[in-house]
């Protein structure tokens, strides 16, 4: 939904020393007001910073804080790549205290220059001669950091730039309708098959079971063939009731970080088939 800036003021005094935050911008929606924390120079829109370069001689697991206090719904980060890489890799890290640093969530950082906002797989592997983006979405946390998550070989430099965002680009518009794929399949049984190969989020469901007794939907968050039934542990597992459906619209999608594989059983994590095979409909992105 859309979102527009009600008011920004300045914090002066003591508390406003450089580099602290010392903006506030406010901005409405219809669920709550949200507060923006500026870093001094910047603008009630974004802010924008280039962090330090980073070469071979960046020690392994050297860190670059972007923002530590309050932070922003999304920060857009780009990494200006040069010649030669051979070898690097770069993650995010989060805190939601101000004091522990975790992983980010992969489902957090996502591609802007993308059509669907493709979820960025982590650590992202550095490549020569290539400016990246990523769109990291603020998940409640209060810190953000990027991290060499493998030392840099070779005689490039990989320079991290960012702006900070006083909006959700995911939430912010109007209507926000992802263009999604529909999947259908007409007798799904107990062989592992492919909704999508890769990285994508499930949005929409509709299974029906025509058996008299209760089947299962098995999701896996893995390639049809990293998956073994009655033995790996699927993602979700649905009940689908005899001769009854699962229809849901998903307003939190159901991430799938590797691909989207399902099967349909007769038990949550079993491997033994229905009688007859279940009508799939989903839509993803």
């Amino acid at each position: 939904m859309a979102e527009t800036a009600r008011n920004a003021y300045a914090t002066t005094g003591a508390n406003a020393a450089a580099g602290t935050p010392n903006v506030v911008a406010v901005f409405a929606d219809s669920i709550a007001d949200r507060q923006l924390m500026i870093p001094s120079g910047g603008d009630a829109g974004n802010y924008s910073a280039t962090l330090t370069a980073w070469n071979s001689a960046t020690a392994l697991n050297a860190t670059q804080n972007i923002f530590t206090t309050g932070g922003s719904p999304a920060t857009l980060v780009q990494l200006t790549q040069t010649s030669t890489i051979t070898g690097g890799a770069i993650t995010f890290e989060v805190t939601y205290d101000n004091s522990t640093w975790v992983t980010i969530t992969p489902s957090q950082v996502v591609d802007p220059t993308s059509a669907n906002f493709t979820t960025i797989s982590l650590p992202y592997t550095l490549v020569a001669s290539t400016n990246k983006q990523f769109l990291v979405l603020n998940n409640g946390w209060q810190g953000l950091r990027i991290k060499l998550s493998t030392a840099i070989v070779g005689s490039a430099t990989v320079t991290p730039n960012y702006t900070l965002l006083p909006y959700d680009p995911l939430t912010s518009t109007v209507s926000y309708a992802p263009v999604t794929t529909s999947y259908f399949a007409p007798a799904q049984l107990a062989t592992v098959t492919a909704m999508k190969t890769t990285a994508t989020k499930l949005y929409d469901v509709n299974v029906y079971n025509p058996n008299s007794v209760i089947a299962y939907w098995q999701l896996f968050d893995l390639a049809t063939g990293s998956v073994t039934l009655g033995t790996t542990t699927p993602k979700k597992s649905f009940p689908i009731p005899p001769n009854g459906y699962l229809d849901k619209s998903l307003v939190s999608p159901i991430v799938f970080n590797t691909a989207a594989s399902h099967a349909c059983t007769t038990t949550a994590t079993g491997l033994t088939a229905p009688a007859t095979g279940l009508v799939i409909n989903t839509e993803v992105i």
